[in-house]
């Protein structure tokens, strides 16, 4: 056996330089950030910004690419594979050191674009800092300081591909006065633009929704009275190469009967279409329709993919923050589906299962501990910023041994 394992690494150690990274290509990120410590060859292979490109492309392609949800409370962050067969149990779980995190407080996830994160840190007196994070490879990014100051300001992150480059979206309000505030990862720097009465009309859900390279919001129409009209809802949108605001109609929902609850509205990107769930309450039944509009911007392309109808109080979904084709992710907080008082719970539930049966086709939970969380799913990748001047001295690599990979015991 020993001498077949040296065969194999002789073998290995005269691959052509051109046929390492075809190998290479083909590997999960986990795998590929233990195999830096292979060899100089490969380190240097794998820690190219090209290949990270590479290897994302051909990923995405693919349909490989690995999806996780990020969790965040006071004493710990976490990354949980909402996709395998085990999930709910410890071996789903990994455990991560966040380098900027600190003690005792929660880092808030203000967006996720092809692998890094983008989050804030608060104290009592409000948030004392953006970041721009990879989970897998450690690398950050403190943003220099935006210079205003307000404590749930709308927010998000995203990529423009015709300009290589990333943007973060912060909106301000002042003496009844919203501005806009971008920041380039091209020119490591912010600006302001004029903000229109678009912004006033954004609900309190602080972070926008990237789709299309478009931020989204629910926003509201605003009447003179100043009072939120619930069916006058509509999505703001923020186009980043543009840097334009743009309204898409929500989908029409068809409430009949003693409907008195208004209709909760969260956005999500699946497989790079615009989505939307709606949750309300009908005649004693929760209700939740899931619907995909097939042509960007076109509200006349908006479809129904399913409709769920459950006895008042089964599904009672906090929040959204994880859709596949075959499954869905939710964010809850209720004693009843909580051992632990106070606790948070994220739940699976199988598709199919809520399709055809008349209770929760919960094919899964994880519990995480009482008290304040936050969330949001992110892809697995190599990718980073694009590093343009002034940048690199701000950016810090850790350890592979610190590049949040590891599992609990």
């Amino acid at each position: 056996m020993a001498s077949s394992s040296k065969a194999i690494a002789t073998t290995g150690e005269r691959l052509p330089s051109d046929v390492t990274p075809e190998i290479l290509y083909g590997l999960p990120v986990k795998s590929l950030i233990r195999f830096r410590c292979t060899s100089t060859e490969w380190n240097s292979v794998i820690s190219d910004p090209q290949f990270a490109i590479s290897h994302f492309k051909l990923a995405s392609q693919r349909k490989t690419l690995t999806r996780r949800l990020l969790l965040s409370t006071s004493s710990q962050v976490q990354s949980l594979d909402v996709q395998t067969s085990s999930f709910g149990d410890d071996s789903s779980v990994a455990n991560l050191t966040c380098p900027f995190k600190q003690p005792g407080r929660i880092m808030y996830m203000l967006g996720s674009c092809n692998g890094m994160v983008f989050v804030s840190l608060r104290d009592d007196d409000g948030i004392v800092g953006y970041y721009i994070w990879n989970p897998c490879t450690a690398r950050f990014l403190k943003l220099p300081d935006v210079g205003i100051d307000e404590s749930e300001p709308r927010v998000g992150f995203g990529y423009v591909s015709a300009t290589d480059e990333y943007k973060v979206v912060v909106t301000a309000c002042s003496k009844g006065y919203r501005s806009l505030h971008v920041f380039s990862s091209r020119a490591n720097s912010w600006k302001m633009i004029e903000a229109p009465s678009h912004l006033n009309w954004i609900h309190r859900v602080t972070t926008g929704v990237l789709s299309n390279e478009s931020l989204h919001w629910i926003g509201y129409f605003d009447y003179d009275d100043g009072e939120e009209d619930e069916y006058g809802k509509q999505i703001i949108a923020f186009d980043l190469a543009e840097e334009e605001f743009v309204e898409i109609a929500l989908p029409l929902i068809d409430v009949v009967g003693d409907s008195f609850n208004p209709i909760q509205f969260f956005i999500d990107d699946l497989g790079g279409c615009l989505c939307v769930s709606a949750c309300y309450t009908e005649r004693n039944f929760d209700q939740f329709q899931f619907w995909v509009m097939m042509e960007y911007g076109v509200s006349e392309s908006w479809t129904k993919v399913f409709q769920v109808s459950m006895v008042l109080d089964r599904l009672s979904i906090e929040r959204p923050v994880f859709h596949t084709e075959s499954s869905m992710v939710v964010w809850r907080f209720e004693e009843d589906w909580c051992p632990q008082e106070g606790a948070n719970a994220v739940v699976r539930f199988d598709l199919l299962s809520l399709l055809h049966k008349d209770v929760a086709g919960c094919s899964g939970q994880y519990m995480v501990e009482a008290g304040e969380c936050d969330m949001i799913h992110y892809e697995e990748t190599l990718l980073w910023l694009n590093d343009p001047l002034g940048v690199e001295e701000n950016v810090r690599v850790l350890g592979t041994q610190q590049a949040g990979l590891r599992r609990n015991n």
